[in-house]
C-alpha cells in the first residue's frame, strides 16, 4: 500500500496500474506531500521503472529525515520510505565516495571541477583520468546533481567548454590545459544550436590579444565600439559578418580599428540635414500599414528537413487570405500548384511571372515582389534566417517589418530568432517559438567512397561548372553512371528537371554546387563533399561552418523511408574531422539584419542643394556616406550595384527608374547583359517600345561534332548568358508597358532551358573530335568596317542611324537572297540541259550503231 498525504487527505494506491495512472498526474502540482508505503502490488517493477526515477527525482529530491515529520499517524514513514527510495534518490552518492577513497589509495590525482547545468553550478572533485563520457552518464548525473532534474535523455545533452565549444566524449580532465575547469551541461534541441557572439566583446579581445593602443575604458570603450561598429555596418558589412565566423580576418582589423579612433572618434560638424535626409534608424517606420496592427510571430525553428515549412503552409491554406514569400521563384512556383491543388484559388508573382485571378484571396510570390499594402490574415516568411544575408538580406527585412497580416508565420533555422525577437519588441508585435527535429537522422559517415562506389541516391559536391562537367565527364565515360547536374547559374526549368529525373532515379547520382541547399526537393541518401574550398566572388576561402551543415542537411529521404538516415562524407579522408566539427558546432546567432534605403529616400536626398551636380552612382556613394542605422541593421554592400549603375549614369532617366535598375537580375559576370541593360535604359528614355531581338544562336549539333568538355562548358556558358538577358527582359517587362514582346520572350527562354537540359543530359563521348565551328556568336560588319561583336552592338545606336542601318542590311539580304535563288536556278536548269544532252548523245550512238548493224547485214545477204 502505498499512501500519501496531501493537503490533510491520505490518498491510498494498492496496485502499480493506479500508480502509474494517478500518482503522478495527482502530485503534479504538490511537491509538498508526505509518502508512505507498505507492501505494494507489483512494487519491484515500480521501483526499477522509469514511474518512480521520474517521481522521485522530479518531486522529492529534497526527500531526508529532515522533511519526513510525524504529522502523520503513519508511523511506518521513516523507516520504510528512506531505506527504499532513498538509493533511487541519490543512488551512487556511496559509490562515489568509495570510487574516490579507492583512487586515492592508489596515489591517483584528483581534480575540483565546476559544472554548471540547468543553471546550476555544482563544484565537484573528480580522479584525474575522469572522461566527458562518464561525466555525461544517468548514474553520474543522479548521484552528484540536484536530485530535482528531470529524467533526461543524455543523447540531447553536450558538454561545453568555457567559450561554447563542443568537448569530444574521449576527452579527460588531466587533458585540459586550465587551471580553474568549468564545463557546461547543455540542452541541444536540434542538430543547428545556436552560440551567441557579441560584435562588441570581439573588437574588446582584439584590442587586448594584439594591445591596440586605443586610451578608452569602461563606458567611453563601449561607445568607441559601438561607434566602431555602426561604421562596419554601413561601409563593410561582410567583414563585419565574416569576423564572427573566421578567426583570421579579425588580424585585419586592427589597422582599421586605429584609423577609426583617430579620425571618427572626434566630433565632427556635418549638415544635419543632409544626416536627416539619409537616415536609416527607423526602418519599421517605412510601414504604415503594418503598423497598424500588432501582428502575431509563429516561428517555426528547426533545421533542414524538420517539417517546419509543412505545417506553416497547413496554417495558410486553413486561412481565408494569405501571403507566401519565397527565396527562389521554383518556391513560389511549387507553393502556387499546392495551393490551386487543394481547390484554393491563388495569385503568383515573381519577378518574371505574374498570373493573377480576381477571385483569389491566396498569393504566392518572390520575397522581392510582397506588396506591403495589402493586409491579409497570414503571411508565411521561407528561410527567415536571410535577413541577415549580404545580398539579399533587405528583402527579408522588409517583409519582416512590412507585410500587413494578424499572423506572420517564420520558417527557418535558429540563427535569427534573437534578432527578429527584438525587431519585434520594437514594433510592439507578439512572438511565439516553434522547435522542430530533423524527420531523418543525420550522421557522419566514416567510410571514404571510391568513385567506383557511387550508389544510386548519391550526391557528389563540388563548386564551380567546370569541375562537375569534368566529375560528369569522368563518371560517365569510366565508370557507365547516368549523372544529373545543378548549379547556380542554370535556368529554374532546367533545375526542375534535373532534380525530377533523379528522384524518379532516371539518374544514378547528381553533381551539384551549394546550389541544392535550397529550393529544391531531392531525394538524396547520402552527401559526399569533393572539395571543402570555394570561390566567394573574391577570394578562394574554406567552407564555412553553417554552410557545410546546410549542405549536409540536404541528406536523407524521409519522405520516401521513414527509417532512412542521412549520410555526410568526402573524398578525401583528412576532410571528416571538419565535416564532423561542423555538423556538432552551433549556429552563430546574427545580430544585424540587412537594410537597403527606399527610392524616395534617394529622390529627397537628391534634391538637396549639394547633390544636385552628382550622377546617380555618385549620389548613392554620397548617401552612404552620411547614412546612420541603428544597432539592429546593416547596410547592404553596394560595390556591384554601384558598379551597375555606372553604365547608365549618362542616360537621362529619373531617379525611380535608375533604383530599378539597380534591383535588375543581372549578372555581374555576364558582359553582354551589362550592354544590353544600357540598351534597355535607352528605350525606357526614349519612351520607344522595346523590340525582342535576341535569338538562340545556331550552334553546332552536338552527336555530329562530338563535344568535348570544354567545348561543352562554353557552349553551356554562352546559353546561360544569353538565358540572363532574357530572363532581365521579362523582369522589366512587369514594371514598364513598353516591353511588349514577353510571350516571344518567354518562348525563347523554354527554349534555352530545353536547350541546356539537352546538353546537360547528352552523354559525352569518348573520343575528342576537333570543332569544325566556332560557338561564339554571329559576327556582323560595323559601321568603321570591323566586326561587331553580335547582334546587340546594333541595338546600341541610335534610333534613326539603327533604322537606316537595318533597312540596308534588309536590302543587302534581300539581294542576297534573290541572287542565290538565281544562282540555283541557274544550276537546276544546267543540270537540266547536261541531262538533256547526254540523251541526245546516247540517241544519236544508238541510230548510229543501228545504221552499221543494217549495213553489215546486208554485205552478209550479198
Amino acid at each position: 500500500m502505498l499512501r500519501i498525504l496531501q493537503n490533510n487527505q491520505i490518498l491510498k494506491y494498492n496496485n502499480i496500474n493506479l500508480i502509474k495512472k494517478c500518482l503522478i498526474p495527482n502530485l503534479t502540482n504538490h511537491s509538498n506531500s508526505i509518502i508512505s508505503f507498505s507492501s505494494i502490488s507489483g512494487s519491484k517493477n515500480l521501483l526499477s521503472s522509469n514511474y518512480s526515477k521520474l517521481l522521485l527525482t522530479n518531486h522529492y529530491s529534497t526527500l531526508n529525515s529532515n522533511n519526513i515529520t510525524n504529522t502523520t499517524s503513519e508511523n511506518s514513514i521513516q523507516d520504510s520510505l528512506l531505506n527504499t527510495f532513498q538509493p533511487l534518490i541519490n543512488p551512487t552518492t556511496k559509490d562515489v565516495n568509495t570510487h574516490n577513497k579507492n583512487n586515492n589509495n592508489e596515489g591517483e590525482e584528483s581534480i575540483t571541477i565546476d559544472i554548471t547545468f540547468l543553471k546550476k553550478k555544482y563544484t565537484l572533485t573528480l580522479p584525474s583520468n575522469t572522461d566527458i563520457q562518464t561525466i555525461m552518464t544517468p548514474k553520474f548525473f543522479y548521484g552528484n546533481f540536484d536530485s530535482g532534474i528531470k529524467l533526461i535523455r543524455l543523447k540531447t545533452f553536450i558538454c561545453t567548454d568555457n567559450d561554447g565549444q563542443n568537448l569530444p566524449r574521449n576527452l579527460k580532465l588531466n587533458q585540459m590545459n586550465s587551471k580553474n575547469i568549468s564545463l557546461h551541461i547543455v540542452k541541444k534541441e536540434y542538430a543547428h544550436d545556436t552560440q551567441e557572439l557579441s560584435s562588441k566583446d570581439i573588437f574588446k579581445q582584439i584590442i587586448e590579444d594584439f594591445n591596440v593602443d586605443i586610451p578608452l575604458e569602461g563606458e567611453k570603450m563601449d561607445m568607441f565600439l559601438d561607434s566602431f561598429i555602426s561604421e562596419l555596418a554601413v561601409t563593410s558589412p561582410k567583414t563585419l559578418h565574416t569576423m564572427k565566423i573566421d578567426n583570421s580576418v579579425r588580424k585585419h582589423l586592427i589597422v582599421h580599428l586605429r584609423d577609426h579612433y583617430r579620425s571618427n572618434w572626434a566630433t565632427k560638424d556635418k549638415n544635419t540635414l543632409v544626416e536627416e535626409l539619409a537616415n536609416l534608424k527607423y526602418p519599421h517606420s517605412w510601414f504604415p500599414e503594418a503598423r497598424k496592427y500588432k501582428r502575431h510571430f509563429v516561428l517555426h525553428v528547426g533545421p533542414t528537413n524538420s517539417g517546419k515549412t509543412f505545417n506553416a503552409l497547413k496554417r495558410l491554406t486553413e486561412a481565408e487570405s494569405g501571403v507566401y514569400c519565397g527565396p527562389l521563384r521554383l518556391l513560389a512556383h511549387e507553393v502556387y500548384d499546392k495551393i490551386i491543388d487543394k481547390g484554393i484559388s491563388c495569385n503568383l508573382m515573381t519577378g518574371q511571372t505574374k498570373i493573377i485571378d480576381k477571385d483569389a484571396n491566396h498569393t504566392a510570390c518572390t520575397i522581392e515582389t510582397l506588396s506591403t499594402d495589402q493586409m491579409v490574415e497570414v503571411a508565411v516568411i521561407d528561410e527567415f534566417q536571410m535577413v541577415s544575408d549580404l545580398q539579399r538580406g533587405w528583402a527579408w527585412t522588409k517583409a519582416i517589418l512590412g507585410v500587413p497580416a494578424a499572423e506572420v508565420h517564420l520558417c527557418g533555422d535558429n540563427t535569427a530568432v534573437n534578432l527578429v525577437q527584438k525587431i519585434c519588441a520594437i514594433t510592439g508585435d507578439s512572438m511565439e517559438i516553434k522547435n522542430y527535429e530533423r524527420l531523418a537522422e543525420l550522421r557522419l559517415s566514416p567510410k571514404i567512397p571510391k568513385p567506383k562506389e557511387l550508389k544510386k541516391g548519391d550526391c557528389v559536391i563540388a563548386f564551380t561548372r567546370k569541375k562537375i562537367l569534368e566529375m560528369k565527364d569522368l563518371f560517365e565515360k569510366k565508370y557507365g553512371y547516368k549523372c544529373g547536374v545543378v548549379y547556380g547559374p542554370l535556368p529554374p526549368l532546367t533545375r526542375v528537371n534535373q532534380a525530377k529525373l533523379f528522384n524518379e532515379e532516371e539518374f544514378d547520382i547528381l553533381l551539384a554546387t551549394d546550389a541544392i541547399g535550397m529550393g529544391i526537393n531531392l531525394n538524396i541518401k547520402r552527401i559526399i563533399f569533393s572539395s571543402m574550398m570555394k570561390f566567394d566572388g573574391e577570394n578562394q576561402r574554406n567552407l564555412y561552418d553553417s554552410e557545410i551543415k546546410q549542405i549536409a542537411g540536404r541528406a536523407g529521404r524521409y519522405k520516401s523511408d521513414e527509417k532512412a538516415k542521412g549520410l555526410v562524407t568526402s573524398f578525401e579522408r583528412r576532410d571528416l574531422e571538419a565535416i564532423g566539427k561542423a555538423l556538432d558546432s552551433s549556429n552563430i546567432a546574427s545580430e544585424r539584419a540587412a537594410v537597403f534605403p527606399q527610392y524616395q529616400q534617394l529622390e529627397l536626398f537628391s534634391k538637396h542643394e549639394d547633390n544636385s551636380n552628382y550622377s546617380f552612382s555618385e549620389l548613392l556613394s554620397n548617401f552612404i556616406e552620411y547614412t546612420n542605422l541603428d544597432e539592429l541593421y546593416f547596410l547592404e554592400s553596394f560595390d556591384k550595384k554601384i558598379e551597375i549603375l555606372t553604365l547608365i549614369d549618362h542616360i537621362d532617366l529619373p531617379i525611380k527608374d535608375k533604383f530599378n535598375f539597380l534591383l535588375a537580375p543581372i549578372s555581374n559576370t555576364n558582359p553582354y547583359a551589362k550592354e544590353y541593360l544600357q540598351l534597355f535604359a535607352k528605350y525606357i528614355e526614349s519612351g520607344e517600345e522595346v523590340p525582342f531581338l535576341i535569338d538562340v544562336p545556331e550552334l553546332p549539333n552536338m552527336k555530329g561534332l562530338g563535344f568535348y568538355r570544354q567545348h561543352l562548358s562554353e557552349y553551356l556558358e554562352n546559353l546561360e548568358n544569353l538565358y540572363n538577358i532574357v530572363d532581365c527582359y521579362l523582369w522589366l517587362a512587369q514594371k514598364y508597358e513598353n516591353f511588349t514582346k514577353t510571350l516571344e520572350a518567354q518562348n525563347v527562354s523554354i527554349e534555352l532551358s530545353e536547350r541546356i537540359s539537352e546538353a546537360l543530359n547528352f552523354k559525352i563521348l569518348k573520343k575528342h573530335q576537333p570543332r569544325t565551328q566556332t560557338l561564339n556568336y554571329q559576327h556582323v560588319i560595323g559601321e568603321d568596317g570591323k566586326p561587331m561583336k553580335s547582334l546587340k552592338n546594333i541595338l546600341l545606336m541610335e534610333p534613326r542611324k539603327r533604322r537606316e542601318y537595318l533597312e540596308e542590311k534588309n536590302k543587302k539580304a534581300d539581294k542576297k537572297r534573290k541572287n542565290q535563288l538565281k544562282a540555283k536556278a541557274f544550276i537546276e536548269a544546267k543540270k537540266v540541259r547536261v541531262e538533256h544532252n547526254k540523251l541526245l548523245q546516247q540517241q544519236y550512238y544508238e541510230k548510229k550503231q543501228q545504221k552499221l548493224e543494217e549495213t553489215q547485214n546486208k554485205l552478209e545477204q550479198k
